[in-house]
């Protein structure tokens, strides 16, 4: 049997079992490949090899981990048109590291991830380092728990990222991060200071239902698609200075308890403040509304300080 995938008639199988040397192990590895893109399965004998994999090759250090990328890459473009082709890559492409346990300080600083990237439910008890990563489609967080510090900055999120029912215990930094596609943090937590500071969101950015212990700085954020922020909860201070709202943003039933600085905000379309509570002192110097907006944005905060 295995001599007939070493010598495939298809060269992009050849490649592609180089690249991923880990399915020799898989029993059933075949199913992956297949001439019709919608017969491509995933085995679990094969999630739970590419997992192990996955982790072997992060241990393993940036370069080691880079260099696997850009091979990837390389058979991506070479692949580009070839459905079946691309749906086996897209599976072999995928880094998981879901469910791990990450006891010291964990860096994947200036990590690529060729495909999607898994690090749903992983725990890290030390602080963890994802400064300049890229990943190339999605990004899925959905209930990580962050200990202590995690730091995003100037990380590129080309696909949707998802950080729903994320943890965070320490001091938070996405400044300066591109999100690509569909974003969502809903129903995250922070217990301390968290920074978006001149991010961009290019599609949808969901905080639904999100809770915000510290200050949160969002300043200077350029929303792309609908900002949703409705039912947040704002502890402390909230910035929002600068920030250009495109499209809709909504903050109904969101409950700002500290002070909050909309000086130099822009929204060019309507902006939802229904139910919202705003308990402290708000800044409006330099507010920008145009749109279904009009001027009502002010006069809604004034109306809602205090109460609903």
């Amino acid at each position: 049997m295995f001599g007939a995938w070493r010598n495939p008639r298809r060269p992009w199988q050849g490649a592609l079992l180089e690249s991923s040397p880990w399915l020799w192990d898989v029993q059933d590895f075949e199913t992956v490949f297949s001439h019709d893109s919608a017969q491509v399965t995933e085995s679990k004998a094969l999630r739970e090899a590419r997992r192990g994999a996955s982790v072997a090759r992060a241990k393993r250090g940036v370069d080691f981990w880079n260099d696997w990328a850009a091979q990837m890459i390389v058979l991506r473009r070479e692949m580009a048109g070839n459905e079946a082709a691309m749906a086996t890559w897209r599976a072999l492409a995928a880094a998981d590291l879901s469910g791990s346990t990450f006891e010291r300080t964990a860096d994947f600083s200036g990590f690529m991830f060729p495909g999607r990237a898994d690090f749903s439910n992983c725990l890290f008890k030390a602080e963890g380092h994802f400064h300049a990563i890229e990943v190339n489609a999605e990004a899925d967080f959905g209930g990580v728990a962050f200990a202590k510090g995690a730091y995003f900055e100037n990380a590129r999120f080309l696909g949707g990222a998802s950080f729903g029912h994320a943890l965070f215990g320490g001091s938070v930094q996405f400044r300066s991060v591109a999100f690509g596609g569909h974003s969502t943090f809903a129903d995250a937590e922070f217990q301390r200071d968290v920074w978006f500071r001149g991010s961009r969101f290019a599609d949808a950015a969901i905080f639904a239902d999100v809770r915000f212990h510290g200050d949160v700085g969002l300043g200077d954020c350029r929303f792309g698609g609908f900002a949703d922020f409705s039912r947040a909860s704002f502890d402390d201070t909230v910035g929002f200075d600068g920030a250009d709202f495109t499209a809709a943003a909504s903050f109904r039933h969101a409950d700002f308890g500290g002070k909050l600085w909309l000086n130099g905000a822009h929204f060019g379309s309507e902006a939802d403040l229904a139910s919202a509570r705003f308990a402290g002192e708000v800044v409006f110097d330099g507010l920008k509304q145009d749109g279904a907006s009009g001027s009502g944005i002010i006069a809604a905060v004034l109306s809602r300080r205090g109460g609903r």
